[in-house]
């Protein structure tokens, strides 16, 4: 006989049983009485959950076969599909981080008491098996969890699919470097503090410390993306970036909503320069004396941006623009779709050993919320934009399939 018991203690009897005739790995069928060669394509011995569930598996490959995937999802206790859309654009886009929000009503099966505490056995997977980066911006037992994962490939039509799990076993896989969502980035600021040091989720670590007024910047309800940051003027300054130059090709995001704006003054959303917008090396991106224009500057010459802006005081909109060394590509949303101008011809921006800053005063206070700054390294094409702004903003991208319980480790008995 041959007794397969999963590790909940349940027994099933299996139909095959693994055998090896004259050093040659085979199958005896325990029904028909008779040898089936592993090659045969009749049959294999499936080490994996989708063998219980009645479904017919077979392989001409191996005596004991089992896909990546079974063998990397069998260490846990949970695991669902995640489903996101398609992005609306025109080619497939790699590394998009992508954000996913679950709750016990939105999820259904799932509960938070099948997670660690804190979330911290959750994984992402494709649908091969290979682990994703993701990281965990906020979590809420009692409402919406926020997290980010990193997706290998998002189809502007058919989307893509990945598998969730949780629910730690002795052997569940270490979790990648949260980080690792957010290689392509110099430095990413979710802003999702009560107080105090905005924290770079990026990989190198550029924590941006409130200055002046920005000293009393606090988290908020107001939302953007997630909890967003009230700045009552101020601004947040990072380190040098020596280590890491920007170059002339880099592309700038973030969602903001100025509350309180006066007439005639500059904002800086983004800025590498000290003291002058004149200064021959640096760069900043800035609301030009109202809240429906924008500037850039690359160095000793400004170009504003012409065209009249969704304005930044009705709502929180996203701004998104891409360098590449000449001109801008400039996207900013309005009801959930980007409205783009450009190409806009900029002196190259230019490095300098200047500390960033987020909200420069140096030509006028920004008083209002933020959310989400970014910067990535490379100008981002409009297709990358426009995924980058959907996997972010658009509530119905992502479902989820059932929960399902995994049934984990076989022990075998073979008299």
């Amino acid at each position: 006989s041959f007794l397969m018991t999963v590790d909940y203690g349940a027994t099933r009897l299996c139909d095959f049983v693994p055998v090896v005739k004259d050093g040659v790995g085979m199958l005896y069928d325990r029904v028909t009485k008779t040898l089936k060669g592993n090659d045969s394509g009749e049959g294999a011995f499936i080490c994996g959950p989708r063998r219980y569930d009645g479904e017919t598996i077979r392989s001409k490959s191996a005596l004991f076969a089992a896909t990546a995937a079974d063998i990397g999802v069998s260490r846990f206790w949970y695991r669902a599909e995640v489903t996101f859309a398609g992005y609306g654009g025109s080619t497939s886009v790699g590394g998009v981080p992508a954000q996913v929000l679950i709750s016990e009503t939105a999820f259904a099966g799932f509960k938070y008491d099948q997670c660690a505490a804190d979330g911290s056995d959750i994984r992402f997977f494709t649908p091969e098996g290979v682990m994703l980066p993701h990281e965990i911006d906020a979590w809420n037992p009692a409402g919406t969890s926020r997290l980010w994962v990193r997706l290998p490939a998002l189809d502007p039509k058919t989307g893509a699919k990945i598998l969730m799990c949780w629910g730690a076993t002795s052997r569940t896989p270490a979790a990648l470097p949260a980080s690792d969502v957010w290689s392509d980035y110099l430095g990413v600021w979710h802003l999702n503090e009560a107080s105090g040091t905005a924290k770079d989720s990026g990989p190198h670590g550029y924590d941006a410390v409130p200055q002046g007024a920005a000293v009393g910047s606090v988290g908020t309800n107001e939302t953007g993306v997630g909890l967003s940051r009230y700045i009552p003027g101020g601004y947040f300054e990072t380190g040098n970036m020596t280590d890491t130059l920007i170059g002339q090709q880099f592309t700038v995001c973030g969602w903001y909503h100025v509350t309180e704006h006066e007439k005639g003054k500059s904002s800086l959303l983004f800025s590498k320069k000290n003291a002058s917008w004149d200064e021959a090396r640096g760069w900043y991106l800035a609301m030009q004396e109202n809240t429906t224009d924008l500037c850039v500057n690359g160095g000793k010459a400004k170009s504003s941006f012409a065209y009249n802006m969704p304005d930044l005081a009705k709502t929180f909109r996203c701004v998104m623009t891409a360098f590449d060394g000449k001109t801008a590509q400039v996207d900013v949303s309005n009801n959930m779709m980007l409205s783009h101008a450009g190409p806009l011809a900029v002196y190259p921006p230019q490095e300098c050993d200047n500390p960033l800053r987020l909200f420069h005063n140096l030509y006028g206070e920004y008083t209002g919320f933020a959310d989400e700054l970014r910067i990535r390294l490379g100008p981002s094409s409009a297709d990358a934009r426009l995924a980058e702004f959907i996997a972010m903003a658009r509530s119905n991208f992502v479902t989820f399939g059932p929960v399902q319980l995994i049934r984990r480790g076989l022990i075998l008995y073979v008299k």
